[in-house]
């Protein structure tokens, strides 16, 4: 189970022992806007939306080693949901300035 929050901050619990794991901060204490787990066992990643960017930790490593991704300073993301039947993450991204809203969808495969 992972917790986050405005301040940067994401802590990751073991339910099954209740435990608490560890805590990861996000570039520059970003605000979170949303964390999603995706696949299973060995294969199992923690998706982090914070401010313009997309950071992916794997549970392999015990989410030491971080990908991040910039969407683009103009935009932030406000929404985060994951489909495994087609590897699809779609984003709502917000323009910075203005009023448009866009949908991107990236195909990522966690399973390879």
């Amino acid at each position: 189970f992972a917790s986050a929050s405005e301040d940067g901050y994401v802590n990751i619990w073991d339910l099954r022992m209740g435990e608490f794991i560890k805590q990861l901060k996000v570039d520059n204490n970003e605000p979170i806007s949303s964390i999603k787990f995706v696949g299973e066992g060995n294969k199992k990643h923690l998706i982090i939306a914070h401010s313009d960017k997309l950071s992916i930790l794997s549970a392999k490593d015990n989410f030491n080693k971080r990908h991040t991704y910039s969407i683009g300073s103009q935009y932030k993301i406000s929404k985060m949901e994951y489909n495994g039947l087609e590897n699809n993450l779609y984003f709502a991204l917000k323009q910075n300035r203005g009023m448009s809203n866009i949908l991107s969808v990236w195909n990522i495969d966690f399973n390879n």
